[in-house]
């Protein structure tokens, strides 16, 4: 099918990410995968972009490309930009390419460059030929997976592009704006683990030390931990969305 995906910016789960989609696109079925990674160079899974089936379609400078908060339907407020530069990877075969694939590499950096991104040459990996034979072959809980099947085929009712479509005030909200609360955990810039919440009924962003040496895991888990604690002895509705 055709995916989107932007995994935990933790080696193990890009490098898993990658090599299940990698292992797809082996397949006979159509597979047309969109992916927003890190250019770490040192990283396993940087040899992955050698696979006949990968390829690098745009790569943004570092310190440009800013990722979008959870409630950025409801404001204009952006998050930081990344620390790394930052690759869009399209991994696909023929059948996938075929049926899913539209426009041109170029859309893409303009699509980056509205909310400041700015494009870098890209820097091609070895060529199909050289690359073949260090791919490992997919593993047992791969060909355990279950194929998703959708029960019915998405049908699009008008032609407009996502930024012009126009919906009616709140209609994005389904639950009353001021009883969420986010979470996240990630890396931080100094290359740590940190984690924070967002509370819509303040409009404050709570930042959350977490020890050393703990994972992504641990900081989601704390991020919860640490809004519940706080909204003790609160009587009001509280909703928290995390990852």
């Amino acid at each position: 099918g055709s995916v989107y995906m932007n995994p935990e910016y933790e080696d193990v789960d890009l490098e898993r990410a990658l090599q299940w989609a990698v292992w797809a696109s082996e397949t006979e079925s159509p597979v047309c995968c969109v992916a927003v990674f890190p250019k770490w160079k040192k990283s396993r899974y940087m040899n992955l972009l050698k696979h006949p089936n990968v390829r690098v379609a745009c790569q943004f400078a570092r310190g440009t490309f800013s990722f979008l908060p959870p409630d950025h339907w409801s404001n204009t407020r952006r998050a930081g930009t990344a620390k790394w530069q930052v690759l869009v990877i399209e991994i696909a075969n023929d059948a996938g390419k075929e049926l899913y694939h539209t426009g041109i590499d170029r859309d893409l950096e303009e699509a980056g460059k509205t909310f400041g991104a700015k494009p870098v040459n890209i820097v091609r990996p070895a060529s199909e030929d050289a690359s073949r034979g260090i791919f490992s072959p997919p593993d047992a809980l791969f060909y355990k997976a279950k194929a998703h099947v959708p029960t019915e085929r998405a049908v699009c009712t008008h032609d407009l592009p996502p930024d012009k479509i126009e919906l009616p005030e709140h209609a994005c909200y389904r639950f009353p704006k001021g009883e969420r609360v986010f979470t996240d955990g990630s890396l931080n810039d100094s290359g740590g683990i940190g984690a924070a919440y967002y509370d819509e009924s303040t409009d404050n962003t709570t930042r959350i030390t977490v020890g050393t040496g703990e994972g992504i895991l641990r900081a989601e888990l704390t991020a919860i931990l640490k809004v519940i604690q706080d909204k003790q002895g609160v009587d009001s509705v509280l909703r928290v969305f995390t990852d």
